[in-house]
């Protein structure tokens, strides 16, 4: 799989994937509890702005590979935080908040396009990142979900969750070097 994330001019994480279609099987993944759940995190997606959308993580279920988590992270226990939709057009677009451990919130945009082979590009935009380490953290957690739904749609088994998040995210940390100036420590 492939489809490194870059620093965009306003800061923001962005990831492109060419995923097999059609683009409303896609959007199911993105959208639908169950399907949603087998490369992200369960949970309800409101069909309005203002709607909640949940996430309720189990990362040691996303793939058939059992590894012991990183200590610091959810593991076994999971975690579970609600968001807010802010657009939903279905089967194109869903945008919606993505609340972080300081209080805050950022804001994630994910973007579908039919293309005439009738793949489907995804164009993910997250923004409102303020430090390094939520940076490098999202970067290789995002890759490696978008790794794992890529996967799922080609009736691929993924690779592990974790020793790739932890392999990915170190790979970020030097693939931004020299970007990483705008963020906090």
């Amino acid at each position: 799989m492939t489809g490194y994330g870059h620093i965009n001019d306003d800061k923001a994480l962005c990831f492109t994937r060419i995923l097999p279609g059609p683009i409303e099987r896609v959007w199911a993944f993105i959208t639908e509890e169950d399907k949603r759940a087998k490369w992200l995190a369960a949970g309800k997606t409101g069909t309005a702005a203002g709607d909640t959308i949940e996430f309720r993580f189990n990362h040691d279920d996303l793939t058939p590979h059992k590894e012991e988590a990183p200590e610091g992270s959810c593991g076994d226990e999971g975690t579970a935080f609600d968001g807010k939709v802010k657009a939903f057009d279905p089967p194109h677009h869903l945008a919606f908040t993505w609340p972080e451990r300081n209080g805050g919130e950022t804001y994630v945009d994910i973007r579908l396009s039919e293309m005439e082979d009738g793949r489907v590009q995804l164009d993910l935009k997250h923004s409102g990142i303020l430090t390094r380490s939520d940076l490098l953290g999202a970067s290789g957690g995002w890759h490696t979900h978008l790794d794992i739904l890529e996967a799922h749609l080609a009736g691929q088994i993924p690779d592990p969750f974790w020793s790739t998040h932890q392999a990915k995210e170190m790979e970020y940390g030097t693939r931004f070097t020299g970007q990483l100036s705008g963020f906090e420590d």
